[in-house]
Formats: structure tokens, C-alpha cells, sequence
């Protein structure tokens, strides 16, 4: 595999986290809200204002919030394909 191919599939995975902890964050601090979860609608001001009102995105005992969803991310992208990606060759 060359270098070209590597680097690319690096940013994939970064960009892919990354991806993943703002939707986390995002879907995180919507369900701290007991009438919403991840699966109801959100405009884009509501994803905007959570998004910068990272605050509220807290961990809270109380709250299935941020660590759930980054959890869960987290583990998609273990298990997924750029797991098995061997970069010595």
C-alpha cells in the first residue's frame, strides 16, 4: 500500500472521530431534555446552539447523555473498517 493511500485513510479515520464526538455531543446534550432523544428532529439552530453551548453537553450522573453516545461511537469505529487496516504495508 503507498504512502498516498495510508495518509488517506488516516485522515478518513480521524475525520470519522472526530465525526463522531460532535454527534455525540450534539445527540448528548439534546437528550439531557427528558422529551427528546437522538431519533427526534432537530433544526439547525438547535444543533448550532448545542454545538457551541458545550456546557451543556456536562456529565452528570443523572444524565444518559455525551458518555453514551461517545461510548457507543467509539466502539463503532473500533469495530469498523479502518480497524483492520494495516499500515506496515
Amino acid at each position: 500500500m503507498n504512502s498516498t493511500r495510508q495518509m488517506e485513510l488516516t485522515c478518513w479515520s480521524h475525520f470519522l472521530h472526530v465525526g463522531l464526538l460532535l454527534l455525540g455531543l450534539v445527540c448528548g446534550s439534546a437528550s439531557e431534555d427528558r422529551n427528546t432523544s437522538c431519533s427526534s428532529p432537530m433544526d439547525s439552530s438547535d444543533v448550532l446552539k448545542n454545538l457551541l453551548n458545550v456546557s451543556s453537553a456536562r456529565v452528570r450522573p443523572d444524565v444518559d447523555g455525551p458518555p453514551v453516545a461517545v461510548h457507543c461511537g467509539f466502539h463503532i469505529v473500533n469495530f469498523g473498517p479502518f480497524n483492520d487496516v494495516d499500515m506496515e504495508q
